[in-house]
């Protein structure tokens, strides 16, 4: 029997920097999910599995890995959806804006 021989998810924690499109993008991973972050603000992101990445922003897609949500992210950002400015209260359920 065939086992599968990939990785489970990254160790502790993992940490990777990019710039795509002029964006800063900053991916951070440990057992218990990931966080992407496109200059400094975090991005809901979901880990469903392995090669299984998400995000509510765009829904309804999954994508293989952390940096091919996050190009689609940066792409997306100005037509399907906005990162906050700086100093704005943020979601109105977002528990720092009480």
């Amino acid at each position: 029997m065939d086992e599968d021989k990939r990785d489970s998810g990254p160790g502790p924690q993992t940490s990777r920097e990019m710039t795509y499109k002029g964006r800063h993008v900053t991916i951070r991973e440990n057992d218990a999910g990931c966080e992407i972050q496109i200059d400094g603000v975090p991005v809901h992101v979901a880990r469903l599995g392995p090669d299984s990445y998400h995000s509510h922003t765009l829904m309804h897609q999954s994508f293989p890995t952390a940096e091919s949500l996050a190009r689609a992210l940066v792409e997306t950002e100005g037509t399907l959806w906005l990162l906050p400015k700086p100093g704005d209260p943020g979601h109105p359920h977002d528990a720092h804006s009480h």
